[in-house]
């Protein structure tokens, strides 16, 4: 196995619960996953190497129950802004420039969402959030039309009072990455694109068709 400082081998632990009773409410639509990134030693022993989060959004069963697909986006600031920049005004149908995106091939409605992806610093840099990526994708992209997310360096994002929160931003060290927003955002954009993410034109959005067969990820990490 890859196993060293800088490339371990590395593991994604969450832990998740649903209601096996549905509210009726939005909350059943949408399904939030936090997680660890755990690295894993010789000796089974396991470490933090970075956090991730992500949404499943089932705008199918949202729409056989006559569910408000915005509502449902509207759970969290996190997804809230997806609805416009993939839907706008042309629910229950993808907006113009989503189609173009995606070729106008579509087979499905839901929706994967990216949210974030965070590192500690002695394990950038090295290709393996893109393997991560991938992983997450091929893990909870089925049944979906596509894969979203919104490249944002997250030494800009506003900082929390949460002291967990606090330490852990210490531990990432964001105030040691570029300080320029406008081509850290270009930077990660380009990242996100190796593995086929393209813009939805004039938003901060990006996204992938489920049915794009996912590069070689060695081959892009070269």
């Amino acid at each position: 196995m890859m196993n060293n400082d800088r490339n371990p081998f590395v593991v994604l632990s969450w832990v998740s619960e649903s209601s096996v009773v549905e509210s009726g409410e939005p909350d059943d639509f949408l399904y939030e996953v936090d997680g660890n990134v755990l690295g894993v030693d010789d000796n089974d022993d396991r470490f933090m190497v970075g956090k991730f989060r992500i949404y499943y959004v089932n705008v199918a069963q949202a729409m056989d129950r006559n569910m408000s697909v915005f509502d449902v986006f509207d759970l969290h600031a996190h997804t809230v802004g997806y609805y416009d920049a993939i839907f706008g005004n042309h629910y229950p149908d993808f907006t113009e420039k989503v189609m173009k995106v995606l070729e106008y091939d579509v087979v499905d409605s839901n929706i994967l969402i990216l949210d974030r992806l965070e590192l500690l610093p002695k394990y950038r840099g090295q290709g393996l959030g893109l393997k991560i990526i991938c992983h997450i994708i091929k893990r909870f992209s089925m049944g979906t039309a596509l894969v979203a997310t919104k490249p944002f360096p997250l030494q800009f994002e506003n900082k929390s009072s949460n002291e967990d929160d606090k330490k852990w931003r210490a531990e990432l060290k964001l105030a040691q990455l570029p300080k320029n927003e406008l081509l850290a955002t270009k930077k990660l954009s380009e990242h996100y694109g190796k593995l086929g993410f393209r813009k939805i034109s004039r938003t901060p959005y990006m996204l992938r068709s489920t049915a794009w067969i996912l590069p070689d990820i060695e081959s892009v990490i070269g």
